[in-house]
């Protein structure tokens, strides 16, 4: 099962690689570039897991284990040799490095399933920047290439799904995942998200398949207004 993780590293491209292995790895992630922002996002949400750089831009990345709650685990990255912490992540990354460190860490008690899709923002643009590493124009071009994606699947799960179809819906959700995320989506991205896995285990309730075509019809709306 999946971890939820925050990602603080100010280096765009390490960032967007961690929110890309994550992912693809069945993890649900955010990314974020400061201390101050990952704060914020500490307060808002709750994570299973925090994998933060040490020297950022604004602080300190050891400085977070304060403002965690207990169940949240955090890991230290950094070029520097290991400084006593029990995880730790050597630069450069890598992922073999990764799958080590990640390893045996379970989903903290209660924090399974995302969090419900509805308390989420539709479009949030600073977070795809700093997933991204790009400006705006570049970020609206790709939000229009996911829209016509979205389009298609929106027409496929408003049909019953053979078994040949439910594959295919399951590899587009997968990647729905990790676009949602790198454009910004977190309504998009965490329905996405809770529907694939209810799929895999062909467990697709009625409630959270109403959930996904909300979040999507949301998501489009705000795009072709943006």
């Amino acid at each position: 099962m999946g971890l939820r993780v925050l990602v603080v590293e100010d280096d765009v491209v390490n960032r967007r690689y961690l929110g890309e292995w994550l992912i693809s790895h069945g993890h649900d992630c955010l990314l974020t570039a400061t201390l101050s922002e990952a704060a914020e996002a500490l307060k808002r949400r709750r994570f299973d897991l925090c994998i933060a750089d040490v020297h950022l831009g604004d602080g300190n990345g050891r400085n977070l284990a304060e403002l965690m709650p207990q169940h949240t685990r955090l890991v230290l990255m950094s070029g520097d040799p290991a400084e006593g912490e029990q995880r730790w992540l050597q630069k450069p990354l890598s992922a073999h490095s990764l799958a080590l460190t990640l390893d045996g860490i379970p989903p903290t008690a209660g924090l399974a399933d995302p969090l419900p899709p509805a308390h989420l923002p539709d479009l949030d643009d600073r977070a795809a920047s700093n997933a991204l590493g790009a400006g705006i124009s570049v970020l609206s071009g790709l939000r229009q290439l996911l829209c016509r994606e979205l389009r298609q699947d929106r027409q496929r799960l408003s049909e019953p799904l053979d078994d040949a179809e439910l594959a295919t819906i399951q590899e587009r959700l997968h990647r729905l995942v990790a676009s949602s995320a790198l454009c910004g989506l977190p309504r998009l991205h965490s329905a996405s998200h809770h529907l694939h896995r209810l799929l895999q285990t062909q467990q697709c309730h009625h409630a959270a398949l109403a959930e996904w075509h909300e979040a999507a019809a949301r998501a489009l709306g705000q795009i072709q207004d943006s």
